[in-house]
């Protein structure tokens, strides 16, 4: 949270939108990256709190804004925009991420030591990009995320800071007054123990799955996408499916986008298979963005913000 997404994310977007001229976005640029950004808003599932916002926002945007934009809105949003080469190095951290944020541990596991070739890569080309100030301790220490998921054996989800600022919330809330804070929040946590049924937190939250966009595209456990058409009362999905085969790499270095599950759909139904598939079958929900003539899919890396 702190060391990527404000730390890296916020400083490499802050130096392509007003840094030095050698980096810096043409006006040309700036104005297709905003319209990128504007016909992406309402395209994110229910498990996002915001939707896109304007880069001119940069300051006010939050770390789960950021976050967004490294592993979801960012790969879209700066393709063809970059030039080619300075594409790819964003793409060298993007990619680096989604490993390490990968929750299943035979697939994180098998790409460890590529995560951290190509984010020492991102770290060492970065200066040649953005100048000799633009690395600081953050941008350094990146090279050691993959040190951490690897002694911890888990995604970096799992040791990261935003479930414990999402329920930061919930305390703040607990408190009434300024007198005695920490025996209000002591009070109230044990009289919520202490009760039967109280409200779900929000790390507990189901993912939304619908038969309506933004909510209705999963990957399959056979890597296919799924966009579902009907829920049934029997626990049965009615699914256009696209198998693997039938789409398209959002891109190819630093590797295909495939072996992430990240994939181009085209928007030509004929392609797809109309199915009946149990939910047992769903491997995880994906983010479905609008790209060229069809959508760009994203698995979903985090649970509900």
């Amino acid at each position: 949270m702190h060391l990527v997404c404000l730390g890296a994310i916020k400083r490499l977007l802050i130096y392509l939108w007003r840094g030095p001229v050698t980096c810096r976005l043409s006006k040309a640029q700036r104005e297709q990256v905003e319209r990128k950004i504007s016909q992406l808003k309402g395209a994110l599932p229910a498990e996002f709190t915001r939707q896109p916002r304007s880069m001119e926002e940069l300051d006010r945007w939050k770390a789960t804004e950021l976050r967004q934009f490294m592993l979801y809105t960012g790969p879209v949003v700066l393709k063809d925009v970059l030039p080619e080469d300075q594409y790819h190095h964003f793409l060298c951290l993007s990619v680096g991420m989604n490993i390490l944020l990968e929750e299943a541990d035979g697939k994180r596991e098998s790409y460890l030591g590529y995560a951290h070739n190509i984010l020492e890569h991102f770290v060492d080309n970065s200066v040649g990009f953005y100048g000799p100030t633009f690395p600081t301790y953050n941008i350094h220490s990146i090279k050691h995320l993959s040190d951490d998921a690897t002694n911890f054996c888990s995604s970096l989800n799992h040791i990261s800071c935003f479930p414990f600022e999402n329920h930061l919330q919930v305390i703040k809330k607990l408190v009434r007054s300024g007198k005695q804070p920490l025996v209000q929040v002591t009070k109230r946590l044990a009289e919520r123990q202490c009760t039967e049924t109280h409200a779900t937190s929000q790390s507990e939250r189901p993912t939304k799955i619908t038969a309506k966009m933004p909510d209705n595209c999963v990957l399959l456990m056979d890597n296919a996408v799924g966009f579902i058409r009907e829920k049934r009362n029997n626990g049965t999905l009615s699914i256009d499916v696209f198998r693997e085969t039938d789409c398209d790499s959002v891109f190819e270095k630093p590797c295909n986008s495939k072996l992430l599950n990240i994939m181009f759909v085209s928007s030509d139904s004929t392609v797809a298979k109309r199915m009946l598939v149990n939910k047992g079958s769903v491997y995880k929900k994906a983010v479905c963005l609008p790209y060229k003539q069809g959508y760009a899919i994203f698995p979903q890396l985090h649970k509900p913000e």
